[in-house]
């Protein structure tokens, strides 16, 4: 019976959009959460008229200054040019975003279906391997959080290049020049619109030199790869001499060793994550791996594991379990931060391409399994088993992105010794006029980041907004300490000193503003009522 359900497309097709949709309606009714606020809400590029296409194609990612230190190593304006056709569309409502990223989730799953069943020649494994992807948790950062639709587009022109080049044309093809065509082109196209989507797609020239050397004749073949290299170095010329940098965390540079044991232990978590994806979290707390320690161990052994899988595979002329396996390993290569890494360097939504390989891997395993005269009646209800609870666990962390105190409230329990999360909790609480919340939360995120000028500055407005004045200039002092030229912090404190009636050193304080900022009209107009009253009500 499924076999026949399997061999009809249209059945096919309407189990997996049936699977996505159960997986992800919850998702369409979320607001716009964590870099939404920036890429989307406040991102006044959006709201220009068709004429900002173009500059969707600037150094001026976003809206965004260049020198942000944020935001100017990324280069992804596909990202924008999608959002500018959602909110001409839509507006700013969230819905109509999170339709396009769930529409192209599902475009992708159909992708994975055609790719594994193009390559296994099996409807089965097929199936199978697009039913993991489309019900996976760990995609739900990918699909769920509008500002991660980079992922789904650099997978979809990603995808559609792969089918280009790899599955040949029928008999009659017209092709121009020696070895190229049409399709050649148009999928050298799709390679750079999925570069441009997001710099994960950079490993798609390795994935294709692999395919070319497992599946056809690599001397004859060879030369169809080499566009796509060019395509890359052209890419990577262009992100460093127009941009002066590449994507990638700002941290801290370390030692060559540290760098390998620390991304080692994420590929550990990366792969952890595939086989058993619970918990979730949306910030995952790295910690620096300077020498062997038991996960780092754990880390090798897995990956020598897989090799001996690659090579065992490769022997049983089974190429397309050894395909899957290192498409896997490789395509985590540009997010393993190498050189850099920071606290921010494992993200759930950095598994979207590489889970295709794990996807083909579990669907040409439950493929044997179906075929075996002892466990293949079974093989059905167990996978079905399985899509059920992936299922359940994808709508239940759809709900954590309901708001943003839900949301970051769960970042601080999947992080709890980490700054970050209590911080945007704090600011969360701070949005929702909970006072007493907002102090607790940003207190201890400057009790683990060592202290933090920004942190004290807000809470000291947080103080202020309470009425304690004492407490709000102690934040405020603590600010400057640590940023001298902090000239917010400076008039902030210079208002806390007026409502204390401490003219004088309010006075200071406002001057000291004129010292990094001579033009600042909030101070100049500060000091001009300091001086005409006696009990002045001074302005930030």
């Amino acid at each position: 019976m499924l076999r026949d359900l399997l061999n009809k497309n249209a059945y096919t097709v309407a189990l997996l959009g049936l699977l996505v949709a159960l997986s992800y309606y919850n998702a369409l009714f979320t607001p716009f959460m964590w870099d939404d606020k920036t890429l989307v809400v406040s991102n006044a590029g959006l709201k220009g008229g068709w004429e900002s296409l173009l500059a969707a194609f600037s150094p001026r990612l976003w809206g965004l200054r260049v020198d942000n230190e944020a935001f100017r190593s990324f280069y992804r304006p596909l990202h924008t040019v999608l959002s500018m056709i959602d909110y001409k569309i839509w507006g700013l409502n969230p819905f109509g975003f999170h339709l396009s990223n769930v529409i192209l989730h599902l475009f992708n799953t159909l992708l994975v279906f055609a790719f594994a069943l193009r390559l296994s020649e099996e409807r089965a494994a097929a199936f199978f391997a697009a039913a993991i992807f489309a019900v996976h948790p760990a995609h739900t950062e990918s699909v769920t959080f509008i500002s991660a639709r980079v992922d789904l587009l650099s997978a979809f022109f990603l995808l559609l290049s792969f089918h280009l080049y790899a599955f040949h044309p029928e008999p009659g093809y017209t092709r121009f020049g020696r070895g190229f065509g049409i399709r050649d082109i148009l999928s050298m196209f799709l390679f750079l619109l999925a570069l441009l989507s997001k710099e994960m797609a950079v490993t798609m020239p390795i994935l294709l030199a692999l395919y070319t050397w497992f599946f056809e004749k690599w001397g004859r073949r060879a030369v169809r790869v080499a566009p796509y290299f060019v395509i890359l170095a052209l890419y990577i010329l262009f992100r460093f001499l127009g941009l002066k940098a590449f994507a990638g965390q700002h941290g801290l540079k370390a030692d060559f060793l540290t760098v390998a044991f620390t991304a080692s232990a994420a590929v550990l978590d990366y792969v952890r994550l595939l086989f058993f994806p619970y918990p979730l979290k949306a910030y995952y707390s790295i910690f620096w791996q300077p020498s062997l320690s038991a996960k780092v161990i754990a880390a090798f052994v897995l990956m020598l594991v897989s090799l001996f899988a690659v090579l065992w595979y490769l022997n049983r002329d089974k190429k397309l379990h050894a395909f899957a396996i290192l498409w896997t390993y490789i395509s985590l290569l540009p997010v393993l931060n190498i050189g850099t890494l920071g606290e921010f360097s494992i993200a759930e939504r950095y598994l979207y391409i590489p889970s295709i390989g794990f996807s083909i891997l579990v669907g040409l395993f439950f493929s044997s399994l179906l075929k075996d005269h002892l466990v293949g009646k079974y093989a059905p209800y167990a996978f079905a088993l399985i899509t059920v609870v992936l299922v359940v666990l994808t709508i239940s962390r759809n709900r954590v992105w309901k708001d943003d105190v839900t949301f970051y409230s769960a970042m601080v329990a999947g992080a709890p010794g980490s700054a970050i999360p209590h911080a945007n909790l704090g600011h969360a609480y701070m949005r929702g006029g909970n006072i007493e919340g907002a102090v607790t939360e940003l207190r201890e995120a400057s009790r683990l980041s060592g202290g933090n000028p920004v942190i004290h500055y807000e809470l000291g407005s947080l103080y202020m907004k309470a009425g304690k004045l004492y407490e709000a200039v102690g934040e405020f002092r603590a600010a400057i300490e640590m940023k001298p030229d902090f000239v917010e912090a400076y008039n902030a404190l210079g208002i806390a000193y007026a409502g204390l009636g401490e003219n004088s050193l309010a006075l200071d304080a406002f001057e000291s503003v004129l010292i990094y900022d001579p033009l600042s009209e909030a101070a100049l107009s500060n000091i001009a009522r300091l001086k005409a009253s006696k009990s002045p009500k001074a302005r930030r």
